[in-house]
C-alpha cells in the first residue's frame, strides 16, 4: 500500500508540475502572439497529449491561465492590505500594487476578449470583484467616493450593466 502511495503522490506532483509549465508556456505564447495548443505543449516540453488531458480545449487552457494571473494578482493587491486605512489611501494602494503587475497580461486580456464569454470573465474575475467591490462600498459609506456611476461601479466589480438609467449613485 505504501508504495501505490508514493506512486500516486509522485504522478500527482508531476502533473501538478506539467500544468505550471503548460500554463507558464500558455502566458509566455501568448506574450509573443503564437499560442496554440501544439506550441504550447512545445514550449512546456510535454505532449500535446498531456496537455489536453489537463485541458480539454483551448478555451478551457485559457480559462485556467486567466484564473492563475487572477491569483497572482490578487496576492499583490492582498499584499497592500486594501481592507486597512482610509478607503481613499487603500485605492491607492491597490492601483500601485496592481498596475504594473496587470500590465504583464495585456496579451492574455486580448485573448480573453476575443475568446471567453462574459460569464468566464466574470468567474475566472470573482476574487478581484469581491475585493474591489468592498472597497468602493466602505469608501461610498464613509463618503470617500461620493460620486460613483452605476456603469463605473458594474465595470470595476464584474456586475453586469443595469438596464436603468445611471443616475450617479
Amino acid at each position: 500500500m505504501a508504495v501505490a502511495q508514493r506512486t500516486t503522490g509522485y504522478q500527482r506532483e508531476v502533473a501538478e508540475r506539467n500544468v505550471e509549465a503548460i500554463l507558464d508556456a500558455a502566458e509566455e505564447l501568448l506574450a509573443q502572439g503564437h499560442a496554440n495548443i501544439s506550441a504550447v505543449a512545445a514550449q512546456a516540453g510535454v505532449s500535446r497529449v498531456t496537455v489536453y488531458a489537463h485541458f480539454p480545449t483551448w478555451t478551457a487552457l485559457l480559462e485556467a491561465a486567466v484564473e492563475r494571473a487572477v491569483r497572482q494578482t490578487m496576492t499583490a493587491l492582498q499584499s497592500v492590505h486594501p481592507d486597512d486605512g482610509p478607503p481613499i489611501e487603500a485605492l491607492d494602494r491597490m492601483l500601485a500594487a496592481t498596475w504594473q503587475h496587470l500590465a504583464r497580461y495585456q496579451a492574455m486580456a486580448a485573448a480573453v476578449a476575443e475568446l471567453l464569454t462574459p460569464e468566464a470573465v466574470t468567474r475566472t474575475h470573482q476574487a478581484a470583484h469581491h475585493t474591489i467591490g468592498a472597497l468602493l462600498q466602505r469608501g461610498q459609506a464613509d463618503g470617500s467616493f461620493r460620486i460613483l456611476t452605476a456603469s463605473v461601479r458594474d465595470l470595476l466589480t464584474g456586475t453586469r450593466p443595469r438596464t436603468e438609467t445611471c443616475r450617479g449613485d
